[in-house]
C-alpha cells in the first residue's frame, strides 16, 4: 500500500513539473512584473515582483492575441515557443508569430507573421481582465490599485488602445455599470459620460486592458456619422503585421516613471519642458491666459 502511495506521489510531482514546464514565463528585467502564458496561448498570470499576488481576473478567459475572420473572433488553441518567438495556432489553421522582448520596465509583443488566412480582418491584444479597479485611466491604458499598477501601451500609430466595439473605431461613451448586459457596447440611447471605454475599461471585478489593430487592405462599408452607408477607404499601413504593444506592472508610486521609460525605450514621443519630461515638469501645470478669447470677450461685452 505504501509503495502504491509513493508511486502515485512521484507521478503527481512529475505531472506538476511538466505542467509548469509547459507554461511560458515572461518577466521584466527589473523583476517587477511577470506574465504566465498557457499552452493554448491564454494567460494565467499577471504577477507582481514577489510572485505572491496574481492580478489577473481568472473568472474570464484571457488570450494574448485573438483574430477576427469573416466577422467571427478566433482564440488560439495551441502555442509553441522558440527563443523569443511565440507561435499561436487558431481553429481556422491560421498561425501567428509574435516576437516578445523582456526589457527593464516592460515587455513588448509584436505580430511579425501570419500564415494560413490572408483575410484576417483585425487582431486584438486582450482584453486582459484584472482585479485592479481603484483608479482606471481609460485613455492612457493604466489601472492602479492600492499598491500595484498594470498598464498597456500601444507602440505604433496603427495599434489602437481599445476594442473594436464599432466598425468606425469610435469608442463608446456610457456608464458601463448602468446596464445588465456586459457585452452590449452600443451607446445609443444610453446616458452620456465624460470618458470613453478605450485602452482600459472598468469591469465589475476590477478592470481590463485592451488594444487592437485593423487590417485596412480594402474599402469597407460601415455605419458612421449618422450615415448607414459610409465608405472607409483602403489604406496601406502594412495591415496587422507590425502591430505592437507593451505590457508593464509596477508599484503604484513608480507608474509615471515606468511610462516615461517605455516612451524612451520604444522611441515614442517624449516631450520635455525646460529639459524635464512634460508629465512631471512643474511648468506643465502653470497658470496661463488665452489672450484671443479674452479679447473677443471684451469686444462682445462692449
Amino acid at each position: 500500500m505504501i509503495k502504491h502511495i509513493t508511486l502515485l506521489s512521484i507521478l503527481f510531482l512529475i505531472f506538476l513539473s511538466s505542467c509548469k514546464q509547459n507554461n511560458t514565463e515572461i518577466t521584466t528585467k527589473n523583476q517587477e512584473f511577470q506574465i504566465i502564458l498557457n499552452q493554448d496561448g491564454s494567460i494565467s498570470g499577471f504577477l507582481d515582483k514577489t510572485g505572491s499576488k496574481n492580478y489577473l481576473d481568472k473568472t474570464q478567459k484571457a488570450y494574448l492575441m485573438s483574430i477576427r475572420i469573416d466577422g467571427k473572433f478566433e482564440y488560439s488553441n495551441a502555442m509553441e515557443k522558440m527563443d523569443n518567438i511565440i507561435s499561436l495556432t487558431y481553429p481556422s489553421g491560421t498561425i501567428a508569430e509574435i516576437k516578445y522582448l523582456q526589457k527593464e520596465t516592460h515587455c513588448t509583443f509584436e505580430l511579425i507573421k501570419l500564415e494560413g488566412n490572408p483575410k484576417v480582418e483585425l487582431i486584438t491584444w486582450g482584453p486582459y481582465p484584472t482585479t485592479i479597479g481603484k483608479t482606471i485611466g481609460e485613455t492612457v491604458g493604466v489601472v492602479r490599485g492600492e499598491k500595484y499598477a498594470l498598464g498597456i501601451q500601444s507602440l505604433n500609430i496603427k495599434t489602437l488602445g481599445g476594442y473594436p466595439y464599432q466598425e468606425n473605431d469610435c469608442m463608446p461613451e456610457f456608464d458601463y455599470f448602468q446596464q445588465n448586459d456586459e457585452t452590449d457596447f452600443n451607446d445609443e440611447g444610453k446616458p452620456h459620460v465624460l470618458y470613453r471605454i478605450e485602452a482600459a475599461k472598468p469591469t465589475k471585478a476590477g478592470s481590463c486592458l485592451q488594444a487592437y489593430c485593423r487590417n485596412r487592405y480594402e474599402d469597407r462599408l460601415i455605419k458612421n456619422l449618422r450615415h448607414e452607408k459610409f465608405i472607409a477607404p483602403a489604406y496601406d499601413d502594412g495591415g496587422v503585421i507590425g502591430s505592437k504593444i507593451a505590457l508593464f506592472g509596477c508599484p503604484v508610486e513608480n507608474t509615471l516613471e515606468a511610462i516615461g521609460a517605455i516612451e524612451i525605450a520604444e522611441g515614442l514621443p517624449h516631450p520635455t519642458i525646460d529639459g524635464q519630461w512634460g508629465k512631471t515638469a512643474p511648468g506643465a501645470s502653470a497658470a496661463y491666459l488665452i489672450m484671443i478669447f479674452i479679447f473677443i470677450w471684451i469686444l462682445l461685452k462692449f
